[in-house]
């Protein structure tokens, strides 16, 4: 029982070390029917896809550092682009894609966490 003891505390001490390196950490990606919204790396920037061509704009809500207002990211450029938004300061912690829809609530992908 002692060896399965230290088995274990080596594997969780692994573990701990392994899901806290800024790697593991850092990506987010959120994706609607017709929209992906991302933050890689420091997750200081987000980008929005439009993977559409219905003339609706694609953008991403997202939430940084301990900021508690959404902010958004707008992709009005069309079907096949992609939109950066500014470098920011903190860290993105909460993201999501979503639709622009005519004469019905847009449509939006659940949040994605860091």
């Amino acid at each position: 029982m002692n060896r399965f003891k230290k088995a274990a505390a080596i594997g969780v001490t692994a573990f701990a070390v392994f899901a806290s390196t800024p790697a593991m950490a850092t990506d987010m990606w959120s994706a609607t029917d017709e929209t992906d919204a991302w933050s890689y790396g420091t997750n200081e920037q987000v980008a929005v896809r439009d993977r559409s061509a219905d003339g609706d704009e694609a953008y991403a809500e997202y939430y940084y550092g301990v900021d508690a207002f959404r902010r958004e990211v707008r992709n009005t450029t069309g079907g096949g682009t992609v939109k950066y938004g500014p470098s920011l300061t903190n860290s993105v912690n909460k993201l999501r894609a979503c639709d622009e829809e005519d004469f019905v609530p847009d449509a939006c992908a659940g949040w994605s966490y860091r």
